[in-house]
């Protein structure tokens, strides 16, 4: 198996099934390992994208359903909402309650008794949580008149803004997690390095490091589409996840000493 002729789907069977393709990893450039990195990290992070793209679309969907057919016909011009009704109008839960009161002296003692509270009123907003308290005016935002009417022509653009700035999050925050646990896990592999006098180099640990980060990804990303949760597996996960990282580096340093492959050279 050349090293240069080996594609991306094929690294990432070979680093799950196969100890001794770490021989080749050990004779590639550090570019060559770090570019897989970056690469898997991609595929992960937009194979992650397809649920919370999905669900936001969803939401959204129904946030505009409930608003059409559950919120009354509302006006907010020159810095006073008008709200047809009967009020006050009020949605709550076991914590948290949202009041929608625009008559004259409204009680806002009626959000105090939650957790989480929010009161809209024919001038003001007020928001409370836990024992701290905010007020706006509508004039604080200054001439901005709008109806409910232009509220539903907006809702649909939400889809336009949310997803593409969950993909973009999500991507990032998968890159950037990966290069940290990359840099983690090269730590790792400098403590196995030295318990198995596997006398490889840093830059040769750090690229095995890499490649033994794919299986328990691989399995991080499945346990997370699940449609229920395991009790307790997302605090022990953490510990099997690098408990596989260490696993591959072990197994992949005695695959390099069986054929004396201390310090690997480096190939393009």
């Amino acid at each position: 198996m050349e090293n240069n002729k080996i594609n991306f789907f094929t690294r990432i069977g070979q680093s799950i099934s196969n100890y001794d393709f770490y021989r080749i990893i050990v004779k590639e450039s550090f570019g060559k390992a770090f570019g897989y990195l970056i690469l898997f990290s991609l595929m992960i992070s937009v194979l992650s994208c397809i649920k919370p793209v999905y669900d936001t679309n969803k939401a959204i969907g129904l946030v505009i359903n409930h608003f059409e057919s559950d919120i009354p016909y509302f006006e907010l011009k020159n810095g006073e909402l008008q709200v047809e009704g009967d009020m006050p109008i009020v949605f709550e839960n076991e914590n948290s309650i949202m009041v929608i009161d625009t008559r004259e002296n409204p009680d806002e003692s009626v959000i105090y008794g939650y957790q989480q509270g929010f009161l809209v009123t024919k001038t003001k907003m007020v928001s409370k949580e836990g024992f701290e308290k905010t007020e706006y005016t509508f004039k604080d935002f200054g001439a901005i008149d709008f109806n409910k009417k232009d509220v539903q022509k907006f809702l649909p653009s939400l889809k336009v803004f949310l997803i593409p700035i969950i993909i973009i999050g999500i991507i990032l925050w998968t890159i950037i997690g990966k290069l940290f646990s990359s840099l983690f896990v090269s730590l790792l592999g400098v403590v196995v390095n030295s318990m198995l006098h596997g006398n490889l180099k840093y830059g040769d640990i750090y690229k095995i490091g890499i490649y033994s980060l794919t299986f328990p990804s691989i399995i991080k990303f499945i346990i997370r589409l699940m449609p229920y949760k395991i009790p307790y597996l997302s605090s022990m996960f953490f510990f099997i996840y690098y408990g596989l990282v260490i696993l591959y580096i072990v197994k992949a340093i005695h695959s390099i000493k069986r054929e004396g492959q201390f310090v690997g050279p480096n190939y393009n």
